[in-house]
């Protein structure tokens, strides 16, 4: 979500910040936040669910040789380009 749309969001309450957690990754901390109903509601309607990898995650790696994975780098899973396009594709 865009920085606008975020904005517009929080200045019509649809969206408030109810605390921080660290980052996955670096030292920093991030936002959480949640929204009303009605925007949780016009989300899903209105926003495309992003495809998912065969462990579940999403995002593809390329490994080169090994092959291919998620986004998480907690995971081990691997996968081929084939599965990867269609991952891609959506």
């Amino acid at each position: 979500m865009d920085d606008r749309t975020h904005g517009k969001l929080r200045n019509h309450s649809g969206v408030r910040k109810v605390g921080e957690q660290p980052e996955d990754c670096g030292d920093g901390y991030v936002g959480v936040w949640k929204v009303t109903e009605a925007v949780d509601n016009w989300i899903d309607q209105h926003v495309p669910k992003p495809s998912l990898t065969p462990c579940g995650h999403t995002g593809v790696v390329n490994l080169g040789e090994e092959g291919y994975t998620c986004q998480n780098d907690d995971c081990d899973e691997r996968f081929d380009r084939e599965t990867a396009l269609e991952v891609l594709r959506g």
